[in-house]
């Protein structure tokens, strides 16, 4: 019998490639090269494919593998448009399609599709790069006179994300974005909710979505919330499972697959909550492409769960094929 060809799609064009090349390292080596033929399939910043150094067209990939697994984080990767590369050339592949990928990519239209679902998410203010900054800042701080969160609409690993208290802060996090963004960015103030973190992932099994789970967030002292380098650089501890009531660990896991379901998502994801001082519970952001490497939450929850990685891979792909 033919092995399957599995072809794992990292790298890629935005500032998250690391992160994924280490989701593509721990994928390949829990590949069964006994059940598969694999092939690491790098996405240069030119949005170029790469196979053993050797460049390979989009036309061809269909004939070089029989399914995708892309593990491409942020930009380009969590948006729709592999997936609608992918789509357009008949490769099957892993994970989201291009409609639920692009809604959970934008944290805005996250926001608004989790609102017509009646789930919980902290009010916002869509802001526009061409803004003043005097004319933004009292907008802000009208709205949100207990603090806020500003953030880049289109960004993952929580990049773009700045935690303010004050004007002087808002003002500069304005800056940053003027710097480091392009202006048609869209970003936007979000309510500043005091409370603890929890994130939990979602595997579809079969037919039936799931709830692995639940990490609590611990930040360290110089992480105010759970930033790019408290996830992938240990300024943060991370509870698994939480120490929670069960009441709270069913709201959490319920809304966790309210939200996948309501975006439209196939396979996995992972849920970003905050459980506030007063006891309500809100989605932060969700993640349609989670980190798969060997540090990374979902993988720890799955091995909480009792899930062994080799066998979530061998399950995700006889899916597809099947």
């Amino acid at each position: 019998m033919a092995k399957i060809k599995v072809g794992v799609l990292s790298g890629g064009i935005s500032l998250e490639r690391e992160v994924s090349r280490l989701s593509a390292e721990n994928v390949l080596q829990h590949l069964d090269a006994e059940k598969y033929d694999i092939f690491d399939i790098i996405v240069n910043k030119k949005a170029q494919f790469f196979c053993d150094n050797k460049e390979i067209k989009y036309l061809d990939l269909g004939k070089k593998i029989d399914i995708v697994l892309s593990v491409l984080h942020g930009t380009w990767g969590e948006d729709g448009q592999i997936q609608t590369i992918l789509d357009k050339n008949n490769i099957p592949y892993i994970g989201s399609n291009a409609l639920g990928s692009k809604q959970s990519f934008s944290k805005i239209t996250t926001k608004k599709i989790l609102t017509q679902n009646g789930i919980n998410t902290p009010d916002y203010l869509i802001l526009n790069n061409h803004h003043k900054h005097k004319v933004t800042l009292k907008t802000v701080t009208t709205k949100f006179p207990q603090g806020c969160v500003i953030k880049i609409d289109n960004s993952g690993s929580s990049l773009g994300i700045f935690v303010c208290h004050n004007e002087p802060q808002i003002l500069n996090a304005l800056a940053e974005i003027e710097r480091n963004f392009s202006a048609k960015d869209t970003f936007f103030a979000e309510q500043y909710i005091s409370g603890k973190e929890y994130t939990c992932g979602v595997i579809d099994n079969d037919a039936k979505a799931e709830a692995l789970p639940i990490i609590e967030l611990v930040m360290s002292k110089s992480a105010n919330f759970f930033n790019f380098d408290a996830k992938y650089t240990g300024e943060s501890t991370k509870i698994c499972p939480a120490k929670i009531k069960p009441h709270l660990t069913q709201n959490i896991q319920k809304t966790a697959l309210n939200t996948h379901k309501a975006l439209k998502l196939t396979d996995f994801s992972r849920t970003d909550f905050i459980h506030s001082n007063h006891n309500e519970l809100f989605v932060l952001e969700i993640n349609s492409i989670p980190c798969m490497a060997k540090t990374s939450l979902f993988y720890q929850a799955l091995s909480v769960k009792g899930i062994v990685f080799s066998d979530f891979l061998n399950h995700l792909i006889a899916k597809k094929v099947s």
